[in-house]
């Protein structure tokens, strides 16, 4: 990580914009504006160089500027649940072990940053719709699962085939249905397939017509990867503010 200069990849759609930094990922910004989304990247670099801090990352960089080098419109339905999302230039690059060990790293971290968000918080609080236009943080936690399923169906009907008979032998999905065994279960699926899909060199573009309103979406495996470590830290930040509102509230 020795970049002088962050590259922003931006999208935008019907309604919203994002700002991905390509150097890092899981590091992104979403508004309604472009404006708004490049005002906000200097704060989400600085959050996240301290998250990767706080996971025992020692960084060398600490520059706060960055260049927009790519950009894409008319996104169908993007921010929106089941909608497409860009394929970037960088999405097409080749990953190397290092690579695919970080973005592993990075879904580990987030993990463990979301179970100690909710695990403290009791089922039925979890159940409560706590801001009317929000789901609940059950809702929240299902639709995580649900996107990885998803994110794994994108590689291809053999990966999704393995991962189902995996998910289908794991112990303790079988013995404990709870969402947080549920989400444990369908992360460790996920992890085995993305390693063989990894290790047998898939860095094709690919579609996927199935379990979408958008057949034509193109598809990496590091895009793959990288919606696991976004979607993910963006309903993160979600649910922080419905714990928020919740701690206000009693």
């Amino acid at each position: 990580m020795n970049a002088q200069v962050w590259s922003v990849n931006l999208e935008h759609g019907e309604r919203w914009w994002y700002a991905h930094v390509i150097e890092l990922p899981g590091c992104f910004t979403r508004g309604q504006t472009r404006g708004i989304v490049l005002n906000k990247l200097l704060q989400a670099i600085t959050q996240h160089l301290a998250f990767l801090q706080r996971k025992g990352q020692k960084l060398s960089v600490k520059t706060q500027e960055f260049q927009v080098v790519e950009e894409t419109n008319e996104i169908p339905e993007l921010g929106e649940a089941g909608g497409a999302v860009a394929l970037f230039t960088s999405d097409l690059a080749p990953l190397s072990q290092v690579e695919f060990n970080q973005f592993l790293h990075l879904m580990e971290w987030n993990r463990e940053d979301l179970v100690a968000l909710v695990q403290p918080v009791t089922d039925a609080t979890r159940d409560v719709r706590l801001i009317p236009t929000k789901w609940t943080i059950n809702e929240t936690l299902r639709h995580i699962a649900n996107a990885e399923e998803w994110y794994i169906s994108r590689l291809g009907p053999a990966i999704q085939s393995e991962y189902e008979s995996l998910l289908n032998q794991t112990q303790h999905y079988r013995e404990e249905k709870s969402i947080l065994a549920h989400l444990a279960a369908v992360r460790h699926c996920a992890f085995h397939v993305l390693k063989k899909a990894f290790s047998q060199g898939v860095s094709r573009t690919f579609t996927r017509s199935t379990y979408t309103r958008h057949p034509h979406e193109r598809w990496t495996l590091r895009k793959v990867l990288r919606r696991f470590v976004e979607h993910e830290g963006e309903h993160i930040h979600v649910i922080e503010q419905l714990i928020a509102t919740q701690s206000r509230s009693s």
